[in-house]
């Protein structure tokens, strides 16, 4: 039973990073049943199926997200889409929007991205690059863009791609 809980103990140690009871805490048990049921609970707990990533729903709501201050919402369109994803932190959708002015022509595809904050279970705001920027706010902004976009869309595994 010894070797069976010790081999127990060194599959858990390569796999909890995350459990709220460790293997440690096990460890410390003196008696053979709490020691063997705490380690049965964590083997419980780290079991349990993630979250599943539903594609298709988060990229529907980043959308509606992504243009919710353009003039005609529901014209539109996007290319380039993907999903990148920090394990527990954020996921966001990266990618180019083009949407209609006043006129009714369309402006241009601009990079966008929308964060989705796993910690605040709430969408951040959404971000649209700064064409031909004139102002010194303009370019501090597209320099803020193009870093953060460096960050969220590159650097950041993609989990998804359209």
């Amino acid at each position: 039973m010894k070797k069976t809980l010790t081999l127990l103990a060194a599959l858990l140690v390569a796999i909890t990073a995350s459990a709220q009871t460790s293997v440690a805490d096990c460890e410390t048990k003196t008696d053979a049943d709490a020691k063997a049921k705490c380690f049965e609970e964590l083997a419980r707990a780290l079991a349990k199926p993630k979250d599943e990533f539903d594609a298709g729903s988060f990229v529907a709501q980043a959308k509606k997200e992504a243009v919710t201050t353009f003039f005609d919402p529901d014209s539109a369109a996007f290319r380039g889409l993907q999903v990148t994803s920090r394990p527990g932190a954020s996921r966001n959708l990266c990618g180019e929007v083009n949407g209609k002015n006043r006129m009714g022509g369309f402006v241009g595809y601009r990079r966008f991205y929308v964060s989705f904050s796993m910690k605040d279970s709430a969408f951040l705001n959404p971000r649209m690059d700064v064409t031909s920027p004139k102002t010194t706010t303009e370019q501090s902004e597209a320099k803020s863009f193009a870093m953060m976009w460096n960050i969220f869309c590159v650097i950041t595994p993609t989990v998804w791609r359209e």
